[in-house]
């Protein structure tokens, strides 16, 4: 995974290459499962578990989302 700077999940302690097993209980198979998880159960300040595997080693972490502003519909031509 990507973790943009100043992020929630920079904050959390995620890293380049972290991968999302579950988000909040429900188990995470592929980037499509997340984004599908995040899309119904989305709430912006809602704060999230999410099992985060690194290394060979599992572990949680908890963070707040945000609202996501898309920056390419965010330009006006």
């Amino acid at each position: 995974m990507i973790v943009p700077p100043d992020s929630p999940a920079e904050r959390a302690g995620l890293r380049r290459g972290d991968f999302i097993a579950k988000f909040n209980g429900a188990l995470v198979r592929s980037s499509r499962d997340l984004d599908m998880l995040t899309f119904f159960d989305y709430r912006p300040e809602i704060v999230v578990t999410l099992t985060v595997e690194r290394n060979g080693q599992t572990f949680e972490r908890q963070l707040a989302l945000l609202e996501y502003k898309n920056p390419i519909s965010a330009k006006k031509p």
